[in-house]
């Protein structure tokens, strides 16, 4: 289905043609050859690239790409941001004990109704997850970057990670098989 030249792409070439798409060089023919080099390459581009270019990857989808891919390409990538935004502000990885009391027995309150997740009854996060999958489902080249950048973070030291280790229902916390989990009412 693709010809050779874009089977024998290299991780270089890939990101050469992001920071072109960038900065709007040749726009037009860049991106139809990055489309196609991702397209062909997915497998080994999914296994080998580091999560900064898998999320490159994204963005340069939510630039460029058909509007499904754009919406689709930008989850991903809000998603992401988002954990390493407050990753970025957690200033201490040892979280205080009280804290953790606090958000296992109730529902501290932020701002205008907004709370903390209980983490141990909430299934906000499960939720979350089956709109994500029914979104990114179709996407033949986005879904399996996302489930990657999904493992790696919950393999890492991160908020999801702390926070499936204080949660009596760790599988809830973006489960990859989300539409097969009933939530607290039941359901799927």
């Amino acid at each position: 289905m693709y010809s050779d030249q874009y089977k024998a792409a290299t991780p270089a070439h890939i990101k050469v043609l992001i920071a072109n798409l960038r900065n709007r060089r040749e726009a037009e023919e860049n991106w139809k050859s990055f489309e196609v080099i991702v397209q062909a390459n997915l497998s080994w581009i999914v296994d080998d690239f580091s999560s900064r270019w898998l999320v490159s990857i994204c963005d340069t989808y939510a630039d460029y790409g058909s509007q499904t891919s754009r919406r689709n390409a930008l989850l991903i990538s809000l998603f992401i941001n988002m954990m390493r935004l407050s990753d970025s502000l957690y200033e201490d990885k040892d979280i205080r004990l009280e804290r953790i009391q606090q958000i296992k027995t109730g529902w501290p309150p932020f701002y205008s109704e907004m709370h903390a997740l209980h983490i141990d009854q909430q299934d906000t996060l499960l939720n979350l997850m089956k709109r994500l999958t029914r979104a990114l489902q179709d996407d033949d080249v986005l879904h399996p970057i996302f489930l990657a950048l999904l493992r790696r973070a919950k393999a890492n030291d991160n908020l999801l990670q702390r926070f499936m280790k204080h949660s009596a229902n760790p599988d809830w916390v973006f489960p990859e098989n989300a539409l097969e989990i009933a939530d607290q009412y039941g359901v799927k």
